[in-house]
């Protein structure tokens, strides 16, 4: 699963239900050890890093990445990789749900409609 590029992404935490949703274009096993290495230098522009400096006792799920969504093309991955985020955040301010420091595309209210299907998707990977 991890030999696969042009995935929307989710990674979990080991003590609380918190996700982080990424994209990435390249191998996704790339980006994970891009990730790791964040976390590992204390990178304060990731939000997986930040997730553990806040809760000192958690810590990422790196055995249990999943894909949510296989996408080829740029712009339709970064909709979906927002999609989801907004899906699981609306206001972008929860911390205990989120991981991502930024929610990435603004999204129309109008998809709030869909959240609560949106949100099985994130959830039944």
């Amino acid at each position: 699963m991890h030999d696969q590029k042009g995935v929307v992404y989710r990674i979990g935490c080991e003590k609380c239900d918190a996700v982080y949703i990424g994209e990435t274009g390249r191998m996704l096993k790339d980006r994970i050890n891009q990730h790791k290495s964040d976390v590992h230098d204390k990178k304060a522009t990731n939000g997986l890093f930040q997730h553990t400096k806040l809760f000192k006792q958690h810590k990422i799920k790196w055995n249990e990445v999943c894909v949510i969504e296989k996408e080829i093309h740029w712009q339709s991955r970064r909709l979906k990789e927002a999609l989801f985020i907004n899906a699981i955040d609306p206001s972008g301010k929860n911390n205990k749900k989120l991981m991502n420091l930024e929610k990435g595309w603004d999204m129309n209210p109008i998809w709030h409609a869909f959240n609560a299907c949106i949100r099985k998707e994130v959830e039944k990977k």
